[in-house]
């Protein structure tokens, strides 16, 4: 009787899972490149600016920072991530923007 119902659970609930994961995987196949879903995917621009970690501490040089990243702002950039390097001497800051 055990398998009887097994066989029963699977044939009503797994298989058309199973089935409609498949459909999905055909699907995903043969959207063209550059789509997911029938929807065009974002294209991004990187840039990677290193800048002076020791330096932040001074004023001057902190606004002038800042002034730049208003400018890269400006221009359509997004400051993504900043993370310190190895040796601690330098800020390594990440930022994006969508590709033209």
């Amino acid at each position: 009787m055990n398998r009887l119902y097994a066989l029963l659970y699977f044939q009503n609930f797994l298989a058309p899972v199973r089935e409609m994961s498949m459909i999905e995987a055909e699907r995903a196949r043969k959207i063209p490149g550059g789509t997911a879903g029938g929807v065009s995917m974002q294209k991004w621009e990187y840039m990677v600016r290193k800048t002076d970690f020791k330096a932040l501490t001074q004023p001057s040089f902190l606004e002038l920072e800042r002034t730049r990243l208003t400018e890269h702002g400006e221009e359509g950039w997004e400051l993504v991530s900043a993370i310190p390097s190895q040796n601690g001497e330098a800020l390594i800051m990440f930022l994006k923007r969508p590709a033209e």
